[in-house]
């Protein structure tokens, strides 16, 4: 990838905290790539793969939905399989409990 500068206006500042292990590999990014610092590989890796990322969550979404309307189907399919059966009433019960009070 050619190298970008950033621009310097018109920036939002993010107030990001990460990992140490993740700001270590950017400083070893930066030097082996010849980067001004650590920050710029990291917005250059948000801006260049954000789009990617944003394509693979929405894929999980789209395949978890599926799923999810896979599984409804199938229960609503399986409750209609089902024998109905007559509702008996069960006499009596109501106006002993009525009794009691």
């Amino acid at each position: 990838m050619l190298q970008r500068n950033m621009p310097k206006k018109d920036n939002a500042t993010f107030f990001l905290r990460p990992p140490r292990d993740v700001i270590n590999r950017l400083d070893e990014l930066s030097k082996k790539f010849k980067r001004d610092s650590p920050n710029q590989v990291a917005v250059e890796i948000l801006r260049d793969y954000a789009e990617l990322w944003a394509a693979a969550e929405q894929a999980k979404y789209d395949t978890i939905l599926r799923q999810q309307e896979a599984v409804t189907r199938a229960i609503k399919a399986e409750a209609l399989r089902q024998p109905l059966h007559e509702a008996v009433a069960e006499h009596g019960k109501k106006s002993e409990q009525r009794k009691r009070r």
